[in-house]
């Protein structure tokens, strides 16, 4: 898969990048150093406008190198906690544009720019040594099965890496939907990889999340990839392209309009009595992210014990009536 020889290549670059800023900051530190003592000596016995420019402009190199110098020092320390206490915890949620996914990083993690155009969600340590991304695919364009598609993207992966080692598929639940996990390790670019991966299926899509790091810190590190994979959901938010509620409109009204826009379904054959499954053919994922979607849009929580007996519209909305008292200001 081309995102594996990107990736590398990303990382390569990073690499040689960071040799650069240390050579600039270790000359800039004692060259400038070195220069502002000399020209302070000069600048006091000679009292020279040279001299003294020479002072002035030194010492400001130098004080960008201690400053750089200090910069690097801090990630440093920071590398250092995460590798020795990778459980470090998982404290920011990064969700996809359409926030239809989203997975917990390190709060000192960041979001990077995007090496792959199926990815939603891309994110690295400080030290960029270790690495998330989450790839998604559209059912409709994949007629498959989940296990079908974790061979097929796995394959895509084998075939990008030289002398590939893959583990078997596991089966997991994550977030409540079925998923696939491997374990796959491999060299690109003459640079060793070692990738733990889960495929996710929803009512929607396929997603693949992806954590990797360089083996000599997997055992360190892999509570922490174990972890940002288990942390992933599917259908939390509302999608940005969603047209918006009227807040106007009475409740039953704006549920209707939550089921077009979440199941699809003409809105001139909503009724009241329409079922969720039976009329609008939504499937019990579907059914879930629609009560999701419709607890954040009134600034509810729908407990699971209820969302088991709501059945239809009418249900729904009733129960929303039923509790305006939470949602309603």
């Amino acid at each position: 898969m081309d995102f594996l020889s990107s990736a590398s290549a990303y990382e390569a670059g990073l690499a040689v990048g960071k040799i650069l800023v240390v050579v600039l900051v270790t000359g800039m530190t004692f060259g400038g150093g070195l220069l502002f003592i000399v020209s302070l000596i000069k600048a006091i016995r000679l009292k020279t406008i040279g001299w003294i420019l020479c002072c002035v402009i030194s010492g400001v190199f130098c004080s960008f190198g201690l400053f750089g110098s200090l910069g690097m020092a801090t990630r440093a320390a920071v590398g250092w906690v995460e590798r020795y206490d990778p459980a470090f915890t998982l404290k920011k949620r990064l969700e996809s544009e359409d926030k239809r996914i989203s997975i917990e990083v390190p709060e000192l993690w960041k979001s990077t720019g995007r090496r792959h155009e199926s990815s939603v969600i891309e994110a690295t340590d400080l030290l960029e040594q270790t690495c998330v991304m989450v790839l998604v695919d559209a059912k409709e364009d994949f007629l498959g099965t989940l296990e079908e598609f974790d061979d097929l993207t796995v394959e895509g992966m084998k075939n990008a890496l030289d002398e590939p080692s893959i583990s078997g598929p596991e089966n997991r639940l994550i977030g409540g939907l079925p998923a696939i996990y491997r374990r796959i390790a491999g060299t690109t670019d003459l640079t060793r990889i070692v990738y733990h991966r889960v495929s996710i299926e929803s009512s929607e899509c396929y997603y693949q999340v992806l954590a990797w790091t360089s083996p000599s810190r997997e055992a360190k590190m892999f509570p922490l990839l174990m972890a940002i994979l288990e942390s992933s959901e599917v259908g939390v938010g509302i999608p940005v392209d969603l047209e918006p509620v009227p807040p106007e409109l009475d409740v039953l009204s704006r549920v209707m309009s939550l089921v077009v826009g979440q199941l699809g379904a003409n809105a001139a054959s909503i009724r009241s009595d329409s079922r969720f499954e039976e009329d609008f053919r939504a499937d019990e994922q579907e059914v879930m992210r629609l009560l999701k979607v419709t607890g954040k849009t009134f600034g509810i929580t729908i407990p699971d014990a209820d969302a088991k007996r709501l059945k239809t519209v009418g249900d729904l909305a009733g129960w929303l009536e039923r509790h305006s008292s939470e949602w309603r200001h």
